[in-house]
């Protein structure tokens, strides 16, 4: 019995059909769901914050933001109802299903995209505050509660303390709900000093109207670009899923 049949159990045969589907093949429209709405909204909160450069957005396997672009890939398990809750049976939650998870991931992964656009981690007091994004990147992590206060909390789970890329883009996510959000939270924290860093870095970005080093256009692992089955990549899903998840929280 493979991993994706022992965790559907008797519901296996309902979801037989649509797990030997190529991801590629999966007729999905981020533009006929909730997501759309949402992801414009927050396409407005960055224009807000005179954001005038905009990160491209796609439909791939998983959130993140590839080095080598400015953009950010949305999951495409989220685009449709049966796909939702497919993810969630194998899964057991779906990251950014709700408006709020939604948006939180899109702050997150456009700090990895202004990082990948600009090279904002590269800045010498950027290293002093975060690390060296250098720094080999773990499948896992241990928070530690008792370093709670030099990092911001955006993400559960202190996902800020999981390397230093992520610590930047959870600043980055506090960073761009406003000044007088950040400051009253984090008020008297050391977490402040990054945020007031990032504070300073993006407004001469903003003031100088830079433009990203990498151009939106490049697109990473698109979901029409991939042949693997829904069986298969739950299949791999799983085995990395189990794999760490006794170590620690498993990086996303």
């Amino acid at each position: 019995m493979s991993k994706v049949e022992f965790k559907l159990k008797k519901d296996y045969e309902r979801y037989e059909v649509l797990l030997s589907t190529r991801i590629c093949d999966l007729d999905i429209h981020l533009n006929k769901t909730p997501y759309f709405k949402w992801l414009r909204q927050f396409k407005s909160e960055l224009r807000a914050r005179d954001l005038f450069e905009n990160p491209q957005f796609w439909v791939s396997d998983e959130w993140f933001s590839p080095e080598g672009s400015f953009g950010v890939a949305i999951p495409f398990y989220l685009l449709d109802k049966r796909l939702q809750r497919l993810e969630k049976k194998i899964m057991g939650d779906i990251e950014g299903e709700t408006e709020i998870g939604f948006k939180q991931l899109l702050r997150h992964e456009t700090g990895h995209a202004f990082d990948h656009g600009y090279g904002l981690m590269r800045k010498k007091m950027s290293v002093r505050l975060f690390g060296s994004d250098k720094k080999v990147y773990p499948q896992y992590y241990k928070p530690r509660l008792e370093q709670g206060q030099y990092f911001v909390k955006h993400l559960e789970g202190g996902y800020a303390q999981a390397h230093p890329s992520e610590d930047f883009a959870e600043t980055f996510a506090e960073w761009l709900k406003g000044e007088r959000y950040w400051e009253k939270k984090y008020f008297g924290l050391p977490a402040l000093l990054k945020l007031r860093h990032l504070d300073t870095i993006m407004e001469n970005l903003i003031t100088e109207e830079r433009r990203p080093f990498k151009k939106s256009g490049f697109v990473c692992d698109d979901y029409m670009d991939n042949q693997m089955t829904l069986g298969r990549y739950y299949e791999n899903k799983l085995v990395r899923k189990q794999k760490y998840e006794g170590h620690g929280r498993i990086l996303m």
